[in-house]
């Protein structure tokens, strides 16, 4: 149903990874080749890629959010505080977020039906880190770190009527999420005096 959709995802990580990969070249007409083909996705994200609310679509010309947008800048696709970063936060907060877990969109199913996407909730608690709020960061880190059994490990939802982890377990991708948020939390927030918070410090045990 969707085989021609244009997935807002896709184009920028597409746009992201050209960038990227055009500092590791010493051809320099490949490398300028490579970056205008990523301003170009970036055009046509602008374009084509916000919603009525000028938030990210999930899909180019739709009105869906997904939590993966809140990746944006953290790839430094677009500006921590941009307009269009801000109206998806506003979108997601309000559509898409139960007690400080979040929930993906799936075009072919209604994720409220399933759990709270861990690795999302760790992503949106990283955008945090990014724009220096320690409190709403760590709150919301502290909502995914519950989800966690007796070995540390992570499903890949979870629900918090229940309080089950539901999907695959153990799942690296929500693994690799918080890795990348703690670090990030450590460099933002911590001297070098300092050690790198553990789950339960972050969850304030002692």
């Amino acid at each position: 149903e969707n085989e021609k959709a244009q997935y807002t995802l896709g184009k920028v990580i597409s746009s992201c990874g050209l960038r990227y990969i055009s500092e590791f070249t010493e051809d320099e007409a490949q490398a300028e080749r490579w970056r205008n083909t990523a301003h170009e996705i970036q055009r046509y994200v602008a374009s084509h890629c916000l919603n009525s609310e000028g938030a990210y679509a999930a899909i180019a010309g739709e009105e869906a959010v997904d939590v993966s947008a809140v990746l944006f800048p953290i790839w430094g696709f677009v500006a921590a505080d941009a307009p269009e970063v801000t109206a998806t936060l506003r979108v997601l907060e309000r559509d898409y977020c139960q007690s400080d877990l979040y929930w993906r969109h799936l075009e072919n199913f209604d994720s409220r039906k399933e759990g709270a996407f861990l690795a999302g909730t760790i992503w949106v608690a990283q955008y945090w880190i990014m724009r220096n709020d320690q409190v709403r960061a760590t709150r919301i880190l502290d909502a995914a770190l519950a989800y966690s059994n007796d070995l540390g490990f992570f499903a890949e939802e979870a629900d918090p009527q229940s309080g089950e982890m539901l999907g695959n377990i153990p799942q690296a991708f929500t693994h690799a999420a918080l890795i990348g948020a703690v670090i990030d939390y450590k460099s933002a927030f911590q001297s070098d005096h300092e050690k790198a918070p553990n789950s339960g410090e972050l969850l304030g045990e002692s």
